[in-house]
C-alpha cells in the first residue's frame, strides 16, 4: 500500500518490533514523522507529488495517539513555502524547512523565491493544532508581517538545539566554495 504510517510496539526487554497498526498518512509521499514530547500527537510530513522542478506545496498531517499507539487522523496544515525538506519540534513549536520561500514576483518558476524559508508554528497542547507564527521583523509589499523566516539558497536540513536553529544550505546551483 502507498502513503501509510505504520505503528510498531517496541518490546522493552529485547527491542523487538511488532507491528500494531497501519493508517493512511493524510497526504502523498510521506517522508518524516515526529512525535510531541508528551507522546500525544504525531505530525507526518507529506512531501507531495511535486519534483524539484514542480515546487509542490507539502502538507503536515496531525494524528492523535490512542491506545496501543493507534493513530487517528485529525487535520492537515500547509507550510508557507514549497518542497518542505523536514520538520522539527521544540517544546510547543514546530518548524518546517522549505526549499523555496513563497513570494509573488520571485525569480523562480511560479513566482517563488530563489532562497528557502522556515515556516514556524505554535502547537496547541490541548488539540495538537498548529498556528502559523508571523515574522514581525520582516514585512511584505503591503507592510504586513511575513508568515515565514527566510534562509539561504538550497537548504537541505533543519536541526534545533536549545535556543538555536541550524540549517544546512548547499548554496546556489553551480557555485563553488572557496578553498
Amino acid at each position: 500500500q502507498y502513503n501509510q504510517i505504520a505503528t510498531y510496539r517496541i518490546q522493552n526487554n529485547n527491542g523487538f518490533l511488532r507491528q500494531s497498526s497501519i493508517v493512511g498518512t493524510g497526504g502523498t509521499n510521506p517522508i518524516q514523522a515526529v512525535v510531541t514530547a508528551s507522546g500525544t500527537y504525531v505530525y507526518v510530513l507529506n512531501y507531495g507529488t511535486g519534483t524539484a522542478a514542480a515546487h509542490q506545496p507539502s502538507s503536515i498531517a496531525l494524528f492523535s495517539i490512542g491506545g496501543h499507539g493507534g493513530l487517528t487522523y485529525q487535520t492537515s496544515f500547509t507550510p508557507k513555502g514549497f518542497n518542505t525538506k523536514n520538520i522539527v519540534i521544540s517544546g510547543n513549536f514546530l518548524y518546517a524547512l522549505d526549499e523555496f520561500a513563497p513570494g509573488p514576483g520571485g525569480p523562480g518558476p511560479g513566482g517563488i523565491q530563489s532562497y528557502g524559508d522556515i515556516s514556524a508554528f505554535s502547537i496547541d497542547g490541548a488539540t495538537g493544532r498548529l498556528t502559523a507564527i508571523p515574522n514581525t521583523q520582516q514585512t511584505d509589499s503591503n507592510n504586513l508581517p511575513l508568515f515565514y523566516f527566510p534562509v539561504g539558497t538550497n537548504p537541505t536540513w533543519l536541526s534545533l538545539s536549545g535556543a538555536y536553529a541550524y540549517v544546512a544550505e548547499q548554496g546556489p546551483v553551480g557555485s563553488k566554495n572557496p578553498d
